[in-house]
């Protein structure tokens, strides 16, 4: 990844991190507000989500370097966390081949 793309891919990354985390606490409040639940299912649906949760972000977030921007950066459009405006912002080079990896893992 050229040097111009790391550079947007960490500010963007910051931006997904928090879309990310809003994500999270909306999915959380979700399953502590269900009311055809005891606490013990939502407890146990907590801590199912915390623990899925937990490896995506740290799979698309956790030692940001240059060598892992594209991953990080493909795993986070794949999470939905930037638009497709967004990351037009990229090289087509780029672009292409994020949605194009993707698309077939969608198949």
């Amino acid at each position: 990844m050229k040097e111009s793309e790391w550079k947007k891919s960490r500010k963007l990354r910051e931006i997904c991190l928090e879309r990310f985390c809003e994500r999270v606490l909306q999915e959380a409040e979700r399953i502590c507000n269900s009311d055809n639940q005891s606490a013990h299912q939502r407890y146990g649906n907590l801590y199912g989500l915390m623990l899925d949760r937990d490896e995506e972000l740290a799979n698309a977030f956790d030692y940001p370097k240059r060598s892992k921007a594209f991953f990080q950066l493909m795993l986070m459009y794949r999470l939905k966390l930037i638009a497709d405006k967004e990351l037009d912002e990229f090289e087509d080079e780029t672009t292409n081949a994020i949605r194009e990896i993707v698309d077939r893992g969608n198949e």
